[in-house]
């Protein structure tokens, strides 16, 4: 080859090069370049599709009680916590001293006479609406994961008086509704308040700089006389609906705050409208 073809075919390979090269930078650019904003990726349809396996699958409601809207309950004898999560067959085994141990450690079994309940009403936000109430909430994996599906905040507002003399722990309620798929009469079957939501509502900043808040110490305990009024928020997800109407229309008079009493198997249903 002569030395002017030698020069002739290094500068083409050269422009290649070149040209490759600068193909590739703009290939990155539009991949790492600002653009559109992406759309809202639904995750998995099963994800929240029922509440069947929330309850307590060991005891069936013996007794359901409604109390209507605009109505007060008041616990008399209301028997519930951990004790109940451990089938009879494990607690037989226990020996006495492991017995006694148990039932003296915090939650491990409560009687509870003398809380008043009076369900307020409910209200329904976006997820996107409480996110700019609470902006902090937006920084948690809580609004991280949730805003994967497609849900919705169901806020409570129920108001709890303690007319014993002595201080009380507040027994568990859940949000439950007939329309959600894996509706049952099985204690404590429903859908629980939103850990993220209500640390949002009710919980301290952490000292060690976490993202996420916690709840103060004894936050669930109303002393003698004490009136607390909170607004619950739950995550309601479209998936939990049999009808999706029932999920774009929520309709209080058909979600009730439900508490379990364990001793006999009973449900209180406080009517939300």
């Amino acid at each position: 080859m002569s030395a002017a073809r030698s020069r002739i075919a290094r500068t083409l390979i050269g422009a290649a090069c070149i040209g490759a090269a600068t193909c590739a930078f703009v290939w990155f650019a539009f991949q790492f370049a600002p653009g559109e904003p992406r759309e809202l990726t639904v995750g998995d349809e099963s994800y929240a599709s029922s509440i069947e396996a929330s309850g307590n699958s060991r005891y069936v409601a013996e007794g359901i009680v409604d109390i209507p809207f605009g109505q007060t309950y008041k616990t008399d004898g209301l028997t519930w916590g951990k004790w109940f999560s451990v089938s009879e067959d494990e607690r037989s085994s226990w020996s006495d001293e492991e017995r006694e141990q148990r039932l003296a450690s915090e939650s491990y079994l409560y009687d509870s006479s003398g809380i008043e309940f009076a369900a307020q009403g409910l209200k329904t936000v976006s997820l996107e609406a409480f996110a700019e109430w609470y902006p902090h909430y937006a920084e948690t994996t809580g609004y991280t994961e949730a805003r994967k599906h497609a849900c919705k905040v169901l806020l409570v507002d129920i108001a709890m008086t303690n007319t014993s003399d002595h201080a009380q722990t507040l027994p568990r309620f859940v949000l439950w509704s007939e329309d959600a798929n894996g509706a049952n009469d099985t204690l404590e079957n429903g859908i629980g308040n939103d850990k993220y939501l209500f640390e949002e509502l009710y919980g301290e900043s952490s000292e060690r700089g976490l993202v996420e808040k916690h709840l103060p110490d004894d936050w669930n305990v109303l002393e003698p006389g004490e009136t607390r009024s909170w607004t619950v928020p739950s995550l309601i997800y479209e998936n939990t609906f049999r009808d999706p109407a029932a999920y774009e229309n929520i309709d209080p008079s058909r979600f009730c705050v439900a508490l379990a009493d364990y001793d006999p198997p009973t449900i209180y249903r406080l009517w939300l409208g």
